[in-house]
């Protein structure tokens, strides 16, 4: 682009130099012709005085002196080289100074924004590729690239390619939003695509707060449909099953992903270890669904949000519903994960939901029982969280407990 430019600048000063040199000639013509004549009419005075002094009418003493004058003369009117022309001359020179300077402010001035508003030196860049965009060094010179894909997306908004590239763009910047919208235009140009399903999942994902519950996890399912063998779809849907507690499934996705990658790949041996962890965690959740099966020990509770908190909670809102012994360690013995829409509903308690095979619900005779709505999703209270609780209740009585969330977490 730069070499561009400077032809471009060398070509206008030759251009200008054509326009002008006739200008600038003529300037230096005015002032010699200016001179030619003065000299032409001293000759002719000259040529008078010799005729008469060759005659007899003149005498030599007379022609010496009217000679000297005549002299004089011609030097006071084409005076030296450093002097101004004659006033005539002085008029045309003027103009021809005033057309030069109007022509070497206008031309530049016309010529460059017609060619920045009618020319299209985009087309001396090749186009980017992926590749190009991983070797762009720093934000700036990805911004630079973004700032160019929007101007070539206004001019070809049907180009799947281009809208793609786009999102990576935005995504590896961390800007999910902007991401999403450049993947939706992908998935809407392009809706039987099991890639742009995927990328459009994960920027949905990522604004929401790295979960891929609802929307997301929708468009991997279908993103499956259409080809069960889509890398990205079977890592982001072993991750989604994986989140949800469907560690079966997760394995099942990561193994099918397994078998397309190089085996003394990096990214393999990643692979590897979270298949062994969900099936890890697969064990140990049928193991603890067997125990609770056998103790038949349980907890049900019945949970509420009262009426003059409901408008501060949005119904996606997480909940989550524990018990604690009442003399025993401070973690939570069982917990069970909601969201504000369920409400009110009745949860079930039991070893099943234990956090850690050594401190189970089935150990403790009393627990005290807390739902909690946490406008983070985390487990830990925060001020803004909305919370109930219970006093002592027993294990295994057959009761039905009852938590009304009714106060403010400070």
């Amino acid at each position: 682009m730069l070499v561009f430019w400077l032809i471009a600048v060398a070509m206008l000063v030759l251009a200008l130099w054509l326009v002008m040199s006739p200008l600038l000639g003529k300037i230096n013509a005015i002032g010699s012709r200016g001179r030619d004549l003065n000299t032409e009419i001293f000759r002719a005075k000259l040529r008078e005085l010799e005729a008469e002094r060759d005659s007899g009418t003149l005498a030599a003493e007379q022609f010496e002196q009217a000679r000297v004058e005549l002299e004089r003369s011609l030097l006071d009117d084409i005076g030296t080289d450093d002097q101004p022309p004659p006033a005539v001359a002085n008029t045309h020179s003027n103009r021809a100074w005033m057309t030069a300077v109007v022509m070497l402010i206008a031309i530049p001035a016309v010529v460059v924004p017609m060619y920045l508003y009618l020319g299209r030196s985009d087309l001396l860049a090749p186009p980017m590729n992926p590749q190009d965009l991983q070797r762009l060094g720093g934000q700036k010179s990805l911004n630079y690239a973004i700032n160019g894909l929007i101007q070539h997306l206004r001019e070809h908004p049907d180009d799947a390619r281009g809208w793609q590239l786009l999102g990576r763009a935005y995504m590896s910047l961390s800007r999910y939003h902007d991401g999403s919208l450049a993947y939706r235009h992908v998935y809407q140009l392009k809706p039987r695509d099991a890639t742009a399903m995927a990328d459009y999942a994960e920027a949905l994902g990522l604004m929401q707060n790295d979960n891929l519950k609802g929307q997301p996890e929708a468009l991997l399912a279908q993103a499956l449909k259409v080809d069960p063998d889509n890398p990205k779809a079977l890592w982001l849907g072993g991750i989604g099953r994986y989140r949800a507690g469907d560690y079966r499934q997760a394995a099942e996705y990561w193994q099918r992903l397994l078998v397309q990658m190089p085996p003394d790949a990096k990214e393999a041996e990643v692979v590897r270890r979270n298949i062994a962890q969900a099936k890890s965690q697969e064990q140990v959740q049928t193991t603890g669904k067997i125990a609770a099966a056998g103790s038949g020990v349980s907890v049900k509770v019945h949970v509420s949000l009262d009426p003059k908190l409901a408008a501060k909670a949005l119904p996606g809102t997480t909940v989550f519903v524990f018990a604690r012994a009442v003399h025993g360690p401070p973690m939570p013995l069982a917990i069970a994960k909601l969201v504000v829409k369920d409400l009110p509903t009745t949860v079930t308690l039991d070893d099943s939901l234990s956090m850690s095979p050594a401190a189970k619900l089935s150990n403790f005779p009393e627990v005290r029982l807390t739902a909690r709505v946490s406008r983070s999703g985390q487990a830990m209270p925060q001020s803004g969280d909305m919370e109930g609780a219970t006093g002592p209740v027993e294990v295994g009585a057959g009761k039905l407990a009852d938590i009304v969330i009714n106060k403010l977490v400070p």
